[in-house]
């Protein structure tokens, strides 16, 4: 739905990693008064900025593998009892 509103290829608008120069922020920013305070993480203030700013998206995927090795520290080794 993402990809056909704002006309550009996006697979995953909640990926929690997004990157920008300091000066697309700037454009980001600015483009928040226009599009009001709506977003408490975030995520769509900066998706709809860019767009509103005509700032192409570019995705880069990351591989997850799920390992299962033995755990190196332990958990609780730092609350004094309390747990």
């Amino acid at each position: 739905m993402f990809s056909w509103i704002l006309n550009q290829n996006i697979k995953d608008t909640l990926c929690g990693t997004k990157v920008f120069t300091r000066s697309d922020y700037e454009k980001i920013k600015s483009a928040k008064s226009y599009l009001g305070d709506f977003d408490p993480f975030g995520d769509f203030d900066l998706i709809f900025g860019a767009a509103k700013s005509n700032l192409k998206f570019r995705e880069i995927p990351i591989r997850y593998e799920a390992r299962f090795t033995v755990r190196q520290i332990s958990r609780a080794s730092n609350t004094d009892g309390c747990c």
